[in-house]
């Protein structure tokens, strides 16, 4: 059984710790067209898209109240907000990639209950700080 947080909590979790940035939006009835080919991925037209990061074609991110879905080299990764158990910053990565500056981070690691592993980009600054929030919030309310 799918459990859906309230997307007011997530939304206010982002806007409280993070925010917004130049390629990470918050989904509203102005921009959700813009963005409404990424969705095609979400199975459950139920869903709804909250967050959105969107470099490319190749590098984005988006949560709906139900899963976050991403590109993971060049594959589409799915994660139910039930089934994600772990969230932390990638600081291995961030230190091999030379990166010492914590507003400068980028990477976050998921881990599900099967024990995969991800690693996410996100966009550096506020985004990633409220992206991040949002995230170990879900793992913990599992």
């Amino acid at each position: 059984m799918k459990k859906n947080i309230s997307m007011s909590v997530l939304l206010s979790i982002f806007k409280r710790k993070g925010g917004e940035g130049v390629f990470t939006k918050i989904v509203d009835s102005e921009n959700y067209n813009h963005y409404k080919n990424l969705f095609k991925w979400t199975s459950n037209s139920q869903e709804t898209p909250l967050i959105v990061y969107f470099l490319d074609n190749s590098n984005w991110f988006f949560l709906t109240d139900n899963k976050i879905s991403f590109t993971d080299n060049d594959c589409i990764v799915e994660i139910y907000n039930n089934e994600i158990s772990d969230v932390r910053i990638a600081i291995e990565e961030e230190f091999r990639r030379r990166e010492f500056d914590k507003s400068k981070f980028t990477i976050i690691e998921i881990k599900d209950k099967n024990l995969n592993k991800y690693l996410v980009s996100i966009e550096r600054g506020l985004p990633f700080q409220g992206l991040y929030q949002v995230l170990h919030f879900i793992a913990g309310s599992q």
